[in-house]
């Protein structure tokens, strides 16, 4: 149960990490003409079928996306699609990139190429709404285009639910293990070499491909956590302060009130004084 409640915080703090852009999107009417054969496209796609169903593939990876399925087309990849076994298909699709420093969010992730659409209606009102706010020019509005997009990659990704995994290469395992490791020692005072060594790293190189794949350095995801937890504290039990700083490995109240106050705009008393 550990295991897996931690490869979820993983996933989280993946998803937390990524930085949704929306490139375009629209309404199509596909027939006979609606077709392209291996080409290479960098942008990821998802869409949902409203009518009829079309065939898509990607590098060696080809399947059918009927009525009332949502799909996922990764960026980067060679791409040929089509209608198949009708004379028109309909479907909403957008164009997006999901970056987390420099690796793209489904790099790290695995996840099926299409999924049975939960509610076709809130699906598509996330796409109207997004395409709205898209074609219309006033400042601001890719904000909110683009929290539509959030809330399409969400919904496809809660729609998947167990089927989101965190992809089998060794960075991945690298990852998961340091995030076991802090989580079981987020009392001790945790040091990057610690972290590094533990990876097989050099400190270096370990700062470098955490930052790529978290989008946070080591400190400030150990900071994180250890600022959670020193919520949770704060509110649920009633610990003083200084023993919260010790419980938590800061070495002393006064630091750990400094950061907590950074990250927070709250003393640690303040903030307790709020949640009462």
């Amino acid at each position: 149960m550990d295991k897996m409640i931690s490869h979820t915080k993983i996933l989280n703090q993946v998803f937390g990490s990524v930085k949704p852009n929306f490139i375009n999107g629209g309404y199509t009417v596909c027939n006979h003409l609606w077709f392209s054969n291996n080409y290479l496209f960098e942008y990821d796609s998802i869409g949902i079928v409203l009518d009829g169903s079309i065939w898509l593939k990607y590098d060696d990876i080809d399947f059918v996306v009927d009525k009332g399925e949502l799909y996922y087309f990764p960026g980067n990849t060679i791409q040929s699609f089509k209608i198949h076994n009708c004379k028109k298909a309909i479907k909403y699709w957008c164009h997006f990139t999901a970056q987390i420093g420099e690796n793209s969010l489904f790099d790290m992730v695995e996840y099926p190429t299409k999924i049975k659409c939960k509610d076709v209606h809130k699906v598509i009102n996330i796409f109207k709404e997004m395409l709205k706010t898209y074609h219309n020019e006033y400042i601001g509005n890719s904000f909110y285009y683009n929290s539509k997009l959030y809330e399409l990659i969400h919904e496809y990704i809660y729609t998947a639910g167990n089927q989101i995994t965190l992809k089998k290469n060794q960075l991945s395992q690298d990852m998961y293990t340091i995030n076991e490791y802090i989580e079981k020692h987020i009392s001790k005072n945790i040091t990057v070499k610690e972290l590094a060594d533990l990876a097989g790293f050099s400190t270096n190189y370990f700062i470098e491909i955490f930052k790529k794949y978290f989008n946070l350095t080591p400190l400030q995801y150990i900071i994180n956590k250890k600022i959670v937890l020193a919520k949770s504290l704060l509110t649920c039990t009633n610990m003083s302060i200084k023993e919260i700083s010790i419980h938590l490995g800061f070495s002393s109240q006064n630091y750990f009130s400094e950061i907590f106050k950074a990250q927070t705009n709250f003393s640690p008393s303040i903030y307790r004084k709020l949640q009462i």
